[in-house]
């Protein structure tokens, strides 16, 4: 259909490059299987004032402090880390506070790093008041929950308040508008900080990492913590312990949430199917 669309909307020919209409196209496919095969929703249109992407296949080199980018010409950026390897795909986005970034695809050619399970083992527990309690056979500790939602609570209200108040489609909105967004920015990036630091200080000081495959989405149901459990991070926090183990040869072991760890003796192995909350275990 792109040549058709051409036909029809010059500015396709003249504008856009065409390696990103094609790239699209493939998103458009792929979301269409994953919708066919029960693996997700109905693919819909994406709002103009939510994040917006696009992916250049290739094409794209860096010269000096910019990015030469196809139909656009030089883009000042800040290289935030070396570029290693050869460049394969560029996605640009603006995110809802009118920021952009790029994420670079790298080839680093075949790199197969063997997983080993020599080293220390260390079990975590995740929690709402404890972040993580952490135990490797001998000595255990608690990290804290920042609870950063609650720290910016009060700020992210009147934000928010703000906005309700100013008249649709007018530009004292999409000005209220972007101030909630970089509020949101902020919670955000506290979040992915502390999660960054933490998981890698464990992937450090282990080899080994234990953790229990629990049922977020189940767990948000409870609508007294649901917020607490969503503005938690969890799910990201696992995520960035699986790849930084994996990237130094370590290995993420998930134990099933109905395994009764608890009710378990660490000497014997015996379980103990009556233990209650109210007693030690």
């Amino acid at each position: 259909m792109l040549p058709e669309l051409k036909q029809e909307l010059p500015w396709l020919k003249t504008d856009c490059y065409s390696q990103v209409l094609q790239a699209t196209t493939k998103n458009l496919e792929q979301a269409m299987k994953n919708w066919f095969e029960g693996r997700a929703k109905k693919p819909r249109f994406k709002a103009k004032k939510n994040k917006q992407s696009i992916s250049f296949p290739q094409n794209v080199i860096i010269v000096g402090e910019y990015l030469k980018i196809p139909k656009v010409g030089l883009v000042k950026a800040k290289i935030t880390q070396e570029i290693e390897g050869e460049i394969k795909t560029v996605t640009i986005s603006v995110n809802p506070s009118g920021k952009y970034y790029a994420a670079i695809g790298l080839d680093l050619g075949e790199r197969e790093i063997e997983s080993s399970t020599e080293g220390q083992i260390l079990g975590i527990d995740l929690g709402l008041k404890d972040y993580v309690t952490c135990h490797n056979g001998n000595d255990s500790f608690q990290v804290k929950h920042p609870k950063w939602l609650k720290r910016r609570q009060r700020n992210l209200r009147q934000q928010q308040k703000q906005l309700a108040r100013r008249k649709k489609m007018s530009k004292r909105r999409a000005k209220a508008r972007k101030l909630v967004a970089r509020v949101h920015e902020r919670l955000s990036n506290s979040r992915q900080d502390f999660l960054h630091q933490l998981s890698r200080k464990i992937v450090d000081e282990n080899q080994v990492v234990v953790v229990e495959n629990l049922n977020i989405r189940g767990m948000v149901q409870n609508r007294k913590l649901s917020q607490a459990i969503s503005q938690s991070g969890w799910g990201m926090f696992l995520n960035f312990l699986d790849y930084k183990l994996k990237h130094k040869g370590g290995v993420l072991v998930e134990i099933d949430r109905f395994f009764p760890s608890s009710k378990l003796c660490s000497s014997c192995g015996h379980t103990y199917q009556d233990l209650q909350l109210s007693e030690d275990s």
